[in-house]
């Protein structure tokens, strides 16, 4: 069993280029529909395109901002996974069994942007982009997200700088890098 070193926190970073062009499509949508609201002759087109900006503006302020702003943290007693609304979630140390470098074998189409859960292969993609992977293999199942999230044997990150997360987190958990 691996004991938790008592150590400072440490943000760990996600590309975020994906989002930033989300947040730029979004607002021109927003932009381009206020116009077009504006412009229009009928109350019907004017209505269609308000109802359009409008859900583009929910979309970004809900979805897109927050996972520009939100970061995962190698805190005290686990890894804390956060995605904007998308995840936020808690990986104690004691139940990381390796951490290693990872690229997509499962093809980018299947795995996407954001979070997604593959129960068949017990694993949480948790990827921004499709380059700085790393897995993270536990050694028992894990519910993430408390009693209503996905039973996983193995998470899948995007990160900025692999090295600086394997060994910030092999650190932390005293975990042998794979």
């Amino acid at each position: 069993m691996h004991h938790a070193k008592k150590q400072p926190t440490a943000a760990i970073g996600y590309p975020r280029t994906w989002f930033g062009l989300g947040a730029v499509v979004c607002t021109v949508g927003i932009i381009s529909s206020a116009y077009l609201a504006y412009e229009s002759l009928e109350a019907f087109t004017r209505a269609f395109w308000m109802i359009v900006g409008s859900a583009l503006a929910i979309f970004l302020v809900v979805f897109i901002v927050p996972c520009l702003i939100t970061t995962h943290v190698a805190g005290e007693k686990g890894l804390h996974l956060r995605m904007g609304i998308l995840i936020n979630a808690t990986v104690p140390y004691d139940a990381i069994r390796e951490i290693a470098p990872d690229t997509i074998r499962w093809g980018a189409l299947t795995v996407g942007i954001g979070v997604r859960h593959k129960g068949k292969q017990r694993t949480v993609f948790v990827v921004s982009s499709f380059k700085n992977l790393v897995i993270i293999k536990l050694n028992r199942d894990l519910r993430l997200g408390g009693m209503l999230g996905p039973t996983v044997g193995q998470i899948v990150l995007s990160v900025k700088d692999v090295d600086s997360f394997l060994s910030t987190v092999a650190r932390m958990s005293g975990t042998e890098e794979g």
